[in-house]
């Protein structure tokens, strides 16, 4: 029997077992017969954490009133002294973190200094271990009880936990170390940032595939849309990221508070790639901004043909309000090619006139057709666009002399 008794009251802390003990010291089954081995004591202040709720530099464990060192064993039977040390100031601690010194770090926590002292910007030790991506000190802080939640203040990069730093600069060890430490995988930075939207912003899939093993959810109710993984994933363009999160169930058409979509980020930032993945797991290709602004209107603006030609083909419609028409944009910034290739598009059903023009127009051979078009359109609307047509029909004029 192995006893660990209070050094200041005398009570019994923990009554350690011989079958107990052989766990501990790691002795295989089948072996009982043989005479038990030594615990080092570093490995006995670890056990005893769960008994009393202090990491081992907390503790002193005593033999007949001498200290024992981490490194010495010990064999039952055997009753030791347990001492809880108080915590001292920790700044010289923040510094040796900052300087990844391991062993300064160990000699400063043996003291024992405080592990969640915090700087001017509300920093911990452990936001600096795991900025400078130094995971043996990362261990060493958890091991002494560091708070992975802990959140800094805005002004230390935004107001964040060691978590947010670890999923920013892709650490993917010490991000297992503080999901093994019961570290959040849903909480919230200062500005509101999550660390899957962090992750996917990033582009760091396997980042990514172990937040979403450790149960990171994908939608929050009442955060920012604009921070949503998937839309930021899009926004970056990246296929593997995208394509997980939307295995993982991720709400293709979730739209932020000004209507934007991951499908509309991505046709914005020229994705052609992203834009495919995303109609293929059923994006609303025609799912429009509060403004009014489509997918395929920003690809004709844009002068993105090859997304334009993925929207078509997904059904898309060319047929929209004035302000936000892709025939109008792709007119008005010159765009020729998308000019014929909406043309031949044209849904004679919703619109009998501009139907009959397009075989015309499309071949281009007449450019005045394309005024026509224009001036067609424009009286679906009572309000005066001539300056809007004068300028698309000369942009295009314009193009035709290039071409011509």
């Amino acid at each position: 029997m192995l006893r660990i008794q209070s050094a200041f009251s005398g009570a019994d802390v923990a009554c350690i077992a011989a079958e107990e003990f052989r766990d501990l010291v790691g002795v295989d089954t089948g072996t009982e017969s043989l005479p038990l081995k030594g615990c080092r004591i570093r490995r006995l202040k670890q056990h005893l954490q769960r008994h009393v709720g202090k990491g081992r530099f907390q503790q002193q464990l005593l033999l007949q009133g001498e200290i024992l060192k981490d490194d010495e064993e010990v064999q039952p039977p055997v009753t030791l002294q347990l001492a809880l040390l108080p915590l001292s100031e920790g700044k010289e601690l923040l510094e040796a973190a900052r300087r990844e010194d391991i062993e300064l770090l160990e000699t400063l926590l043996l003291q024992p200094q405080d592990p969640n002292a915090v700087g001017d910007a509300g920093e911990t030790a452990l936001h600096w271990v795991v900025e400078r991506g130094a995971a043996k000190c990362c261990g060493l802080l958890i091991e002494a009880g560091s708070l992975v939640d802990q959140l800094s203040l805005p002004r230390f990069f935004g107001g964040v936990a060691p978590l947010h730093m670890a999923c920013q600069r892709g650490h993917l060890e010490i991000l297992r170390m503080l999901l093994a430490a019961r570290a959040d995988p849903d909480q919230a930075s200062c500005d509101g940032g999550r660390p899957l939207s962090i992750a996917s912003s990033r582009g760091h899939l396997e980042v990514v595939r172990l937040l979403l093993d450790a149960g990171a959810k994908l939608e929050h109710s009442g955060s920012h849309s604009s921070g949503h993984p998937l839309l930021l994933a899009a926004q970056r363009g990246n296929l593997e990221v995208l394509r997980m999160l939307i295995a993982a169930g991720a709400d293709v058409n979730r739209a932020t508070n000004l209507g934007y979509t991951p499908l509309l980020v991505a046709t914005q930032r020229g994705h052609c790639e992203a834009v495919r993945v995303l109609i293929e797991a059923a994006a609303d290709v025609n799912r429009r901004t509060l403004a009014g602004s489509s997918p395929l209107y920003q690809a004709c603006r844009d002068g993105t043909r090859h997304i334009a030609q993925l929207l078509l083909t997904a059904k898309a419609s060319i047929h929209n309000t004035w302000d936000t028409s892709p025939f109008i944009a792709a007119c008005v910034e010159g765009h020729l090619d998308l000019v014929k290739l909406l043309l031949r598009h044209c849904d004679q059903g919703h619109d009998g006139q501009l139907g009959a023009l397009a075989p015309a127009v499309a071949t281009l051979e007449d450019p005045q057709l394309v005024e026509q078009v224009l001036r067609m359109m424009r009286k679906r609307r009572e309000a005066d666009d001539e300056e809007l047509v004068t300028r698309a029909t000369t942009r295009l004029k314009c193009s035709f002399r290039r071409t011509g």
